[in-house]
């Protein structure tokens, strides 16, 4: 790979949650920074970025990416496969560097397809990049765990309705699982395509958090901080996966269910489900390495809960 520093970034999916604090956060870093957009699409991109047009074939995709040192995806999780034809035209257009869009477990284990079969297309996208490296283009899969502060809103995930003021707790709730807040995913992100760091981060995953933490955890700062205003019931994840996998195995065909067997049992693999989200122990951070601030996870959840109003 050339020895010269990463300065036009690409990034799929820059109007999206992820996609867009990536893009920020890349501006600030002052990388040249575009985003992939459908012909049709209106969708709002941040302030100071650029629109590169596609009707995502594949002459249109290699034109758009010509003069790109970097792509960076951000698809969301039922898009996926979308990623395949833009890796093929970004290697064909000479783009350097790609880095799919993971940004959860630890992938890189071939039986986490057991627990959500989706993940294989995040393992698939990285054997497709695995066979462009001769090409020149080299890839970078950012493991981070479990989305933290991005997700409290969302019905369920780590157990959590916000609107309910509940908590799920699976298996007693001592277990713990890596988190990581989206500003961090943004600064690691940065990190990885910086000319600091670009070479040595290059054809493999790397592994970022903010925090490790368990859902007692997790639940004794929620009720601190609220004045006990949550709560609690119990579940156990081996129970809560066959249901999900009953919903997963109807397929698509009944996309209602399908959608939300996959919501649960990502949330479960999120919640460390299998071992796969406890890489801090069993891989090791490059928080130190790229330079991540320390991030604490009580101050996140007390600025969360003020913003909604929740603290006492």
């Amino acid at each position: 790979m050339s020895s010269s520093p990463i300065e036009k970034v690409t990034v799929v999916g820059g109007s999206g949650l992820t996609g867009a604090e990536i893009v920020r956060h890349l501006l600030r870093a002052n990388f040249d920074v575009s985003v992939l957009s459908r012909a049709s699409s209106n969708a709002q991109i941040p302030n100071g970025a650029k629109v590169i047009k596609t009707d995502y074939t594949h002459d249109s995709l290699v034109a758009a990416l010509k003069g790109q040192d970097a792509v960076v995806s951000a698809m969301a999780t039922f898009h996926l496969e979308q990623q395949f034809p833009i890796i093929d035209a970004a290697a064909e257009a000479g783009v350097r560097r790609f880095i799919p869009s993971e940004y959860g477990v630890d992938t890189s284990d071939p039986s986490v397809t057991n627990l959500v079969p989706l993940t294989g297309l995040k393992r698939d996208a990285v054997e497709r990049l695995k066979a462009k490296e001769s090409t020149g283009m080299s890839w970078t899969g950012l493991i981070v765990g479990a989305f933290f502060d991005s997700i409290l809103d969302m019905p369920g995930m780590l157990g959590v309705n916000m609107a309910e003021k509940t908590l799920t707790v699976f298996d007693g709730g001592n277990i713990t699982f890596e988190a990581t807040n989206l500003a961090q995913i943004g600064r690691a992100v940065t990190a990885v395509l910086s000319a600091e760091h670009v070479e040595e981060t290059a054809n493999q995953y790397i592994y970022i958090n903010s925090f490790t933490i368990s859902q007692n955890q997790m639940l004794k700062t929620f009720q601190d901080l609220t004045g006990n205003a949550f709560q609690v019931t119990h579940a156990k994840k081996q129970e809560a996966q066959t249901v999900a996998d009953e919903k997963i195995r109807g397929g698509p065909s009944d996309e209602e269910a399908w959608r939300r067997g996959n919501y649960e049992a990502i949330v479960l693999l999120m919640l460390n489900n299998g071992g796969f989200c406890e890489f801090s122990k069993t891989k090791g951070l490059w928080n130190d390495r790229l330079g991540l601030p320390l991030e604490d996870a009580e101050e996140t959840i007390r600025s969360y809960l003020a913003s909604k109003g929740l603290v006492k």
